[in-house]
């Protein structure tokens, strides 16, 4: 898998289940300043703004 889908996975649930940010990093062990950087990014940019 590569690094842009690993991020999206890790963001999916809160984009297309509405799964609060808060419970859908803590599923995925990740900090929650990642998680706003990843998804400020992806809602930018799309899957391209996650690849970096």
């Amino acid at each position: 898998m590569g690094e842009a889908m690993r991020r999206f996975a890790a963001l999916q649930s809160h984009l297309e289940e509405g799964v609060s940010l808060v419970a859908a990093t803590r599923a995925a062990d990740l900090p929650i300043p990642t998680a706003q950087r990843w998804l400020s990014r992806y809602r930018l940019e799309g899957l391209d703004g996650l690849k970096c």
